[in-house]
């Protein structure tokens, strides 16, 4: 999640310049992850994440610092009931201006369903288009995006001195049965 929003918001591909993991009872399973990245504009990134259970009860916090000023967001990511999210904005230049605003989302989802449901949507606009599977016909980044995602993750895991690993475990439900809908 944080990968992806961070390579949408700098519109460039980075180099992992380092990264740690905290490991769980399994070796190949990491349960906190920390690296830090580098886009060829000289901009830097660091995203912390973690899977343990003190941290489920907390929000996804990111903040974007610039030049003229600072964008803190803070999410519900993992559906624990969660549905309100927030962005707080800081201006530097001139104005000083400084405001929050909430989001509000009544029906509380957890995010992997608003993903599948993004893939569910390209793939049926795929289905009705003449150019299907054409990466000029996609809505979203489509496909290509999220194997850049991919790949970026396993280079965050082999600087952490992890083996990246294969997808073998069939979706949860709701997840198999929407899946096998396509």
């Amino acid at each position: 999640h944080g990968v992806a929003i961070i390579r949408a918001l700098c519109g460039d591909e980075p180099v992992v310049v380092s990264a740690t993991a905290q490991q769980s009872e399994d070796p190949n399973v990491d349960s906190a992850m920390s690296c830090n990245l580098r886009f060829q504009s000289g901009a830097a990134a660091h995203i912390g994440c973690s899977i343990l259970p003190q941290m489920a009860k907390s929000p996804t916090k990111f903040t974007i610092s610039g030049t003229d000023g600072i964008i803190r967001v803070q999410e519900w990511f993992t559906g624990q009931g969660q549905s309100s999210n927030e962005i707080a904005l800081e201006q530097f230049a001139e104005s000083g201006e400084s405001y929050v605003e909430r989001v509000d989302n009544v029906v509380s989802r957890d995010t992997f369903y608003y993903q599948l449901m993004g893939f569910a949507d390209e793939i049926a606009h795929q289905k009705s288009g003449q150019n299907m599977g054409m990466p000029w016909a996609y809505v979203s980044k489509g496909p290509a995006d999220t194997v850049r995602n991919s790949a970026l993750i396993d280079e965050i895991f082999r600087k952490a001195g992890m083996k990246p690993r294969a997808t073998v475990t069939p979706a949860p439900e709701p997840y198999g049965k929407l899946l096998s809908k396509l």
